[in-house]
C-alpha cells in the first residue's frame, strides 16, 4: 500500500509539473511582478485561459495591451515573446472563402460552409463575386478539315477554336456593357476522353457533324440575358469563318443545367463511314443498277431495305451480314428468358459465349454484350489496347447500312454504313469496316468477329482509309428525356439554330466527296484495295487458321506434330510436350483461379522460371531446378522471336534494343 500511495504521488507530482510547463511553453501562465497590473493573475483561471484558445486574437490584442503598460523588463519581454507566437498562431485561422468569415478551429468551418454553400446556392453565387451568376451553355457544331498539318486530332482543335470563339464573342460584347465581367471556370466535349481512359479519344482524320460542348462560365445578370443567345450564334459563326486550317459550323446555343456533361452524359455515340460499293465483290454491277434502277432526285438517299428492283449481287446481303455478326447481342433477363422457356426453349441458349454485361445503361441498351476489341485497336496503344484493360471492353449496338447516296461529282456510289456504340477506340471502326469488306469478297470466314473479339485471341485485322468516317450524333437518352439539356421545358428563347443538322451532314458528305475525288487519294485507295485482296486479308486468314487450329488441338487434346514448326520453336515444344505427357506440376489454389481452363479439366498449371544471365536470387524458382533444358530453351527462343519481330517490323513505333525478360510464367491449360 505504501509503494503504491508513493506512484500514484509521483505521478501526480510529474503531471502537475507538466501542465505548468506547458503552460509557461503556450503563454498562459505569467508571473507577476513587481510592476506589472493585477490582471495577468486572471490568466491562472480555467475560463480566462480557455477564452483564451477558442479567440487567439483577443489573445494577442490582450498581451499588446499588458505589454504597452508599465511592467518590469522580464514581463516585458515575454509578452513580446508570446505576441511573436501568437502572430504565427493568428496566419492559421480558418477563413470562410465565400462569406470571409474567421474561425478559430477548422471543425467549426466545415460546419459553417453547410450552411453558407446552401445560401449561396439559392441565390446563384457560389464560388464566386457576390454580383456574377453561373450560366451553362451548350454547343452544337460540325467540323471538318482536309489539312494534314493539324497538330491535334480534329476534335480537340474545333474545340479549342469553340472555346476562343466564344471568349472574343463575350469579350466584344462585354465592351459595349460597362463594368461585365465575364470568367470561364469549366469546358467539356463529348469526343474529347478527359474523365474517361485516353484511348476513347476520337482519332485522327474523323470529322463530325453533331459535336456537342458545354462552357460554364461567370458573369453578371445584366450582362447576360435570353437575347444573348441569338447573338452568340451569328457571331461565333463569323468569328469561326476566319479560321483556316479547320472548317467549322456552329449549329444552336442551348441552355443547359449544370449538371450536364457533355462527355460523362453520353450515352451514345453515332458514327458512319462511307464506302465506296466498288470495294465489294461485284461493285461495278452493284453501282450500275443503284444509277440506272434505284437513283432518283439527286442528292436522295435511298435506304437499303427499300429497292424497287432485285440487285444484280448478294454482295450487299453479305455486307449487312457480316456487320450484323460485329453487334453485340442482348441478354435476356430473367422474365424473358422465363417467357421463352415455355414457348421457345431453343432461344435461350447461345453459342457465343458472353464474356461480359454491360449495366447502367437505359431501355434497350441495357444487358448488352461487351466485347473486347483489342484487335480492333490502334497499335500505337499499345499496352492500352490488351483485354485486361476496361476500355476495350465495349458495347456495339449497331452496325448497318443506312442509305445508298451518290457522288454529285462522279458516278462514284457510296453506302453509307452506320455504328452505334457506348465508345469507340481509335481505328476500331475503320478496321470492322476492312473485316467486314474482306468477309463480302469472300477473304475471311464468316464467324471473324466472334474469334476475334475472344480476350484469350490475337489476330491481325484489315485497316479501311481513313477520311471517309465522320461522327453522326452524340446521344443523351437519359438528359433528353427528362428535358434536362436545355434546363426547362420553355426553350424558345434560349436555344437558337442556324443550321439543321440534315444540312450539316449533306455538307459534310459534300466536303469528303470533295476530297475523296482528288486524284492522289483515288490511287491511295485503289492501291489499299489490291494490297488487301493479295497481301493483307491472305497473312490475316492465316492467322485466322493457326487459331481455329489451336482451338481444335485444344478440344481433342491432341498435340501438333514437329513438322508444323520451324527448327527454332521445335525445341521448346519438344520440352513443353514432354513435361505435359509426364503430369504437369501441381499449382497452388491461388494461383490456378486465375487460369482459363474447361470445367472438370484437370490437366492445368503454372510455374514460373528466371533467367539466370540477367536475374540473380538467393531463392531460384522450382521450376528452374525441375526443368533447367526448358530454362535455356525459353529464354534463347525469346532472343530469336525479339529479333524476327524487330527486322519483320515496319511499324513507325518499333524500338530497336528491346530487353529481355527476367521471368517467364509457363501456363498449361
Amino acid at each position: 500500500k505504501m509503494l503504491r500511495t508513493i506512484s500514484i504521488a509521483c505521478v501526480t507530482l510529474f503531471l502537475t509539473l507538466f501542465n505548468s510547463a506547458i503552460e509557461k511553453v503556450q503563454g498562459l501562465y505569467l508571473y507577476p511582478s513587481s510592476g506589472a497590473t493585477a490582471a495577468p493573475s486572471l490568466l491562472r483561471t480555467r475560463e480566462f485561459r480557455h477564452s483564451f484558445r477558442s479567440n487567439p486574437q483577443q489573445k494577442l490584442l490582450w498581451l499588446q495591451k499588458l505589454s504597452s503598460s508599465t511592467t518590469t523588463t522580464s514581463t516585458i519581454l515575454h509578452a513580446t515573446t508570446e505576441t511573436s507566437t501568437l502572430t504565427q498562431l493568428e496566419s492559421v485561422i480558418h477563413k470562410c472563402d465565400f462569406c470571409a468569415e474567421e474561425f478559430a478551429s477548422r471543425n467549426a468551418l466545415f460546419r459553417h460552409i453547410s450552411q453558407c454553400t446552401n445560401e449561396m446556392k439559392e441565390n446563384g453565387e457560389l464560388g464566386i463575386a457576390a454580383n456574377l451568376r453561373r450560366y451553362t451553355l451548350g454547343f452544337r457544331f460540325a467540323y471538318f478539315s482536309n489539312s494534314s498539318d493539324l497538330p491535334k486530332p480534329e476534335a480537340k482543335v474545333a474545340g479549342e477554336e469553340i472555346q476562343n470563339a466564344f471568349k472574343e464573342a463575350m469579350r466584344q460584347r462585354s465592351s459595349k456593357n460597362i463594368g461585365a465581367n465575364i470568367e470561364i471556370l469549366s469546358c467539356t466535349q463529348a469526343t474529347i476522353a478527359k474523365q474517361r481512359h485516353r484511348s476513347l479519344s476520337q482519332e485522327f482524320g474523323c470529322s463530325a457533324v453533331n459535336d456537342v460542348i458545354t462552357i460554364r462560365f461567370a458573369c453578371s445578370p445584366s450582362s447576360f440575358g435570353e437575347k444573348e443567345y441569338a447573338y452568340l450564334l451569328k457571331e461565333m459563326n463569323i468569328i469561326l469563318k476566319k479560321i483556316d486550317m479547320i472548317n467549322i459550323q456552329l449549329i444552336n446555343v442551348s441552355s443547359t443545367l449544370s449538371k450536364f456533361h457533355a462527355e460523362n452524359s453520353c450515352t451514345q455515340f453515332v458514327y458512319k463511314y462511307m464506302l465506296p460499293l466498288k470495294w465489294i465483290k461485284d461493285g461495278k454491277e452493284l453501282e450500275r443498277w443503284w444509277l440506272f434502277s434505284e437513283n432518283k432526285d439527286v442528292g436522295e438517299a435511298e435506304h437499303p431495305g427499300t429497292f424497287q428492283s432485285q440487285p444484280p449481287s448478294t454482295s450487299l446481303k453479305t455486307l449487312s451480314k457480316a456487320l450484323k455478326s460485329a453487334e453485340s447481342i442482348t441478354v435476356p433477363n430473367r422474365r424473358v428468358r422465363k417467357r421463352l422457356l415455355h414457348s421457345r426453349p431453343d432461344k435461350i441458349s447461345s453459342d457465343r459465349k458472353i464474356e461480359k454485361t454491360a449495366t447502367r445503361r437505359l431501355g434497350t441498351l441495357s444487358n448488352k454484350e461487351r466485347r473486347a476489341w483489342h484487335n480492333f485497336a490502334d497499335p500505337a496503344l499499345q499496352g492500352d489496347a490488351s483485354p485486361n484493360q476496361e476500355p476495350v471492353w465495349k458495347v456495339l449496338d449497331r452496325a448497318r447500312l443506312s442509305q445508298i447516296i451518290k457522288n454529285p461529282l462522279s458516278n462514284e456510289v457510296v453506302a453509307v454504313i452506320e455504328f452505334r456504340g457506348d465508345g469507340f477506340m481509335p481505328q476500331q471502326i475503320r478496321r470492322i469496316v476492312g473485316v467486314a469488306v474482306a468477309i463480302t469478297n469472300g477473304l475471311l470466314p464468316s464467324n471473324f468477329f466472334e474469334v476475334a473479339t475472344k480476350p484469350q485471341n490475337a489476330l491481325g485485322t484489315i485497316l479501311a482509309p481513313g477520311g471517309r468516317l465522320y461522327l453522326s450524333d452524340a446521344k443523351y437518352h437519359y438528359d433528353q428525356s427528362i428535358k434536362l439539356f436545355y434546363g426547362s421545358e420553355d426553350t424558345s428563347k434560349r436555344d437558337v439554330q442556324e443550321f439543321s443538322v440534315e444540312e450539316n451532314e449533306i455538307w459534310l458528305q459534300n466536303q469528303i466527296f470533295l476530297e475523296t475525288s482528288k486524284a492522289k487519294l483515288v490511287h491511295l485507295e485503289d492501291k489499299w484495295l489490291k494490297e488487301m485482296n493479295e497481301i493483307i486479308a491472305p497473312r490475316v486468314s492465316s492467322e485466322m487458321f493457326l487459331v481455329d487450329q489451336h482451338l481444335k488441338v485444344t478440344d481433342s487434346k491432341e498435340y501438333i506434330s514437329l513438322s508444323t514448326a520451324s527448327d527454332e520453336y521445335s525445341s521448346t515444344l519438344s520440352l513443353l510436350q514432354n513435361i505435359a505427357l509426364s503430369g504437369w506440376p501441381k499449382t497452388s489454389i491461388a494461383r490456378s483461379k486465375v487460369l482459363r481452363h474447361k470445367d472438370g479439366c484437370e490437366e492445368f498449371g503454372s510455374f514460373t522460371i528466371i533467367n539466370p544471365e540477367l536475374f540473380s536470387s538467393s531463392t531460384v524458382p522450382l521450376g528452374n531446378n525441375l526443368f533447367p533444358d526448358l530454362v535455356q530453351s525459353v529464354f534463347d527462343l525469346e532472343k530469336y522471336v525479339s529479333t524476327q519481330s524487330l527486322n519483320n517490323c515496319a511499324h513507325k513505333n518499333c524500338v530497336a534494343g528491346r530487353k529481355l525478360s527476367t521471368h517467364c510464367a509457363v501456363n498449361f491449360n
